[in-house]
Formats: structure tokens, sequence, C-alpha cells
């Protein structure tokens, strides 16, 4: 494994991070491990820290050879039709809501905890904390509105489900006339 230190500075013009050596980076040949961030200023100006964790292409070449089950996953792969909805509602906000801030949307949640989210269908702050890498800081900056978000499936999908059973109710009443 290696590391790797990258500093993301705030460019006021954009009002966004300048992210793009840590794109590049991503995009090559690798696979990254871990990122752990840290946010701070730097003349005066906001800044984040990020200590990237990877393997070089040369270092994970044997696993592309090991069945999918053996190696690593993709997270929608094993959810089923409603968690898969779930995370789709879930990652369009969370990318969306980091492109509002100007931040990566892995600051957020990455993939396999919007897969856990998704499973799980958490209604309250305390079950969306007990689900791994979501703190405090997650739960305060971003945990209402991943609940809204849940919420609002969960009421499209009630909602849904009645008008069908009252459709239903209608069709049936009118067999029986």
């Amino acid at each position: 494994m290696k590391l790797r230190v990258f500093t993301l500075r705030f460019d006021p013009m954009t009002r966004q991070f300048d992210d793009e050596a840590l794109r590049s980076f991503v995009e090559g040949d690798r696979e990254v491990i871990e990122v752990r961030d840290h946010f701070f200023e730097t003349d005066g100006q906001p800044a984040w820290g990020l200590l990237v964790t990877y393997r070089e292409a040369l270092d994970i070449a044997p696993l592309r050879n090991v069945p999918r089950a053996m190696g690593s996953k993709d997270t929608r792969s094993e959810l089923a039709p409603v968690e898969l909805k779930r995370f789709e509602a879930i990652r369009a906000w969370r990318n969306e809501r980091m492109q509002r801030d100007g931040k990566p949307p892995y600051v957020a949640l990455n993939n396999k905890q919007i897969a856990a989210v998704a499973r799980r269908d958490p209604a309250s702050l305390t079950a969306l904390g007990e689900l791994e890498g979501i703190g405090e800081a997650k739960l305060r900056d971003y945990g209402a509105e991943i609940l809204a978000v849940l919420a609002a499936l969960r009421g499209s999908s009630s909602a849904s489900t009645s008008k069908k059973s009252a459709e239903e109710a209608a069709e049936g009443g009118s067999e029986h006339v």
C-alpha cells in the first residue's frame, strides 16, 4: 500500500475546491483503499487535506482474475430493486449537494455507505448513526437531508400503493355490479 497527500485549495472565483490533481490521480490505474480528510485554512483560505491510501495496478493485477464474489464488488449489484431505488436517490442527492458545496462526493458518503443506508432504510438519526462510517459530523451535516430523501421515497411508495389499492377496489366494485 502507498500513501499520497493532496491539498485542495478553495478557489473564490469558482467557489469550488480545485480537485483536478485528485481526479487525475483517481482516474489512473490504481485502487483507492481509503481517503482521510481534514479541513483547514491556509492564508485565510479554506482548504482540504486528503490522505489517500492506494495500490498501484501492479499490486492489484492478480485480483483481476478472481471471481467477483471474492474480489471487489459493485455495491449496486447486491441490492434488491427497492434498495437500488433508495441507493440511486441518495446518490443523486449526495452528488448535487456536494457539487453545490464545492466538495468531492465521497466527503458526504461513499458508495458503500450509501448502500448500507439503502439496505437499512433508517427513519431516525439514531438509526442512521448506527451505520459504519456515519458519525456525529455526518449526522449533523447531512443526516436530516438523508432522512428526508428516504422519507420522500417512503411517501411516494405508500402513496402509489394506496392509489393502486384504491384503483383495484374501484375496479373490483364495478365487476360485482
